[in-house]
């Protein structure tokens, strides 16, 4: 075969394969491109996810801290004539007071007043914490001296309270959205960490009080009771006394 023919067929046999190599490049390149963006949607949905997951758990902890103060509830009393002296318990959809034993656990320290403040942000939802020694001269909240505010947890949702009032035979848990009566307490906080703007709740939670009764209150004529309808063995203020004294704050 004549040379230049020879050299015609390489030339041809070189196009091919130049060919062959930019399809194939090109190829690889649009299914690397593919890979990649495949690739960045994962991670940035498990990102999403993980934070999700982080800020799920961050709320739940949030979310323990407070029921396990709140279960530590004791029935105190405010300063004043022995008939008309107030439990230190005063609730809204907001905000709760109560007391608490002294951290120290010392019988000689004096209790704990203890003020928790739910607050809506352009973020969600912060809950405040502030305390006061409780001194057996104070007749309410304005006889405190407070410490200094402190946040407690900081949450895309708001922290909503309510008020359960114990069953009875003939009626379920009632719960309210306040509780200010001066001479019984809920046998429950639920706590709700609700959407401040639509109010659908994410995550919700109930304490039940540790002291459902004052020691004296539970066992009549055998120790002092606070309360004089008690040292009968008088069950004191009824369910349907509460239900009552607190109807139209129903959550």
């Amino acid at each position: 075969m004549h040379p230049d023919h020879l050299q015609a067929g390489r030339n041809r046999e070189d196009g091919f394969v130049l060919a062959e190599t930019l399809a194939a490049l090109a190829i690889s390149g649009a299914v690397l491109l593919g890979l990649y963006s495949l690739t960045n949607v994962v991670s940035r949905h498990a990102g999403l996810v993980f934070g999700r997951v982080e800020a799920s758990e961050t709320d739940r902890r949030g979310l323990d801290a407070i029921a396990r103060e709140i279960a530590l509830a004791q029935r105190q009393r405010w300063a004043g004539p022995l008939e008309a002296r107030p439990f230190i318990f005063l609730g809204s959809a907001d905000a709760l007071l109560f007391a608490v034993d002294s951290p120290t656990g010392s019988a000689t320290a004096p209790s704990q007043i203890v003020q928790l403040q739910s607050v809506v942000t352009a973020a969600g939802g912060e809950v405040f914490r502030a305390e006061a020694a409780f001194s057996p001269a104070a007749r309410d909240s304005a006889d405190l001296v407070r410490e200094p505010v402190r946040l407690l947890h900081r949450s895309p949702w708001r922290l909503r309270f309510a008020y359960i009032a114990a069953a009875t035979a003939k009626t379920p848990e009632i719960a309210f959205d306040a509780w200010d009566l001066p001479d019984s307490m809920p046998v429950a906080v639920r706590l709700s960490l609700e959407d401040p703007e639509t109010g659908s709740v994410a995550r919700s939670l109930r304490v039940a009080l540790r002291v459902e009764a004052e020691s004296g209150c539970a066992t009549p004529m055998k120790a002092f009771c606070s309360r004089p309808a008690d040292r009968d063995g008088d069950d004191g203020v009824s369910t349907a006394a509460i239900v009552n004294a607190l109807q139209g704050r129903k959550p």
